[in-house]
């Protein structure tokens, strides 16, 4: 009996996922691509200053490797430990960014953002009723 060779395209990715090369996500932080993330952005002004717009689990991460006041607090260490469970599939990635936005929160990295216009004109529309 002759076996057919796993060709399909599950196989092939579980192949690449098993192998040495990086992943997706991690070639695109590399190289700073953007990609639409699934939260509303954040925008998050680090200790030294740097800006940085989170949007998604993977830059919730990278976020987290910036300079924060305090990454000892036990909501850093919880956002941490959220985000890496959200990455392994044990937790929720919306608990997670809710958690990471938080310790963001508390920590006041976290940049006030203006109404989008849009936003501004559902605004006006509701207030003149």
């Amino acid at each position: 009996m002759l076996k057919a060779k796993p060709t399909s395209r599950v196989s092939r990715r579980l192949k690449d996922a098993t192998t040495s090369r990086p992943s997706r996500c991690a070639d695109l932080a590399k190289r700073g691509s953007r990609t639409m993330g699934k939260f509303l952005p954040l925008l998050i002004r680090f200790v030294d200053g740097r800006l940085m717009q989170v949007s998604s689990i993977t830059e919730a991460e990278l976020a987290l490797g910036g300079q924060w006041p305090n990454k000892e607090a036990d909501v850093y260490r919880e956002a941490a430990r959220l985000l890496v469970a959200a990455r392994e599939g044990t937790c929720t990635p919306d608990i997670a960014f809710i958690a990471f936005e938080k310790a963001a929160r508390q920590q006041r990295l976290l940049k006030p953002r203006k109404p989008s216009s849009g936003l501004r004109i559902l605004d006006s529309l509701s207030e003149s009723n």
